[in-house]
């Protein structure tokens, strides 16, 4: 039973610490007062944490930094969220990033962590037409 306390306790803790970063990093853009929507945006970052930690196998977020190079093969790791690309293209670069993407490793009886990443969802970004810089 002290192991739950102290888990309960650190939980707390950290969704503090993330409601506090989330409100200095708004209060830079925004004279506005934020109001109680950083609790519940970090209640449910928080508890998605919790989960991912407890789970049998592992989850992963991704995200492709601006200039990441991606290609037809990588649109399964990658997705393209500009409507004007041109089908015909081979490579984009990344030029924003939107949402992360999630991958599994592992299975649901804590085994097969040997295995290839299972890409559950592909990041999703803004890209335009290669002109060189990393490979993802």
């Amino acid at each position: 039973m002290a192991d739950d306390t102290i888990i309960v306790e650190s939980y707390k803790r950290n969704c503090s610490a993330v409601s506090e970063a989330l409100r200095a990093v708004f209060s830079q853009v925004s004279r506005e007062e934020i109001g109680k929507v950083p609790e519940e945006i970090v209640e449910l970052a928080c508890s998605l944490a919790l989960e991912f930690g407890a789970a049998r196998c592992r989850y992963q977020l991704f995200a492709p930094q601006e200039g990441t190079i991606f290609s037809r093969e990588s649109r399964g790791f990658i997705r393209d969220r500009n409507e004007g690309s041109d089908p015909g293209m081979t490579e984009y670069v990344v030029k924003l990033f939107v949402s992360p993407g999630l991958m599994r490793i592992g299975d649901g009886r804590g085994q097969s962590f040997d295995r290839e990443l299972l890409r559950l969802r592909p990041a999703e970004v803004y890209g335009v037409v290669s002109g060189g810089s990393k490979e993802a």
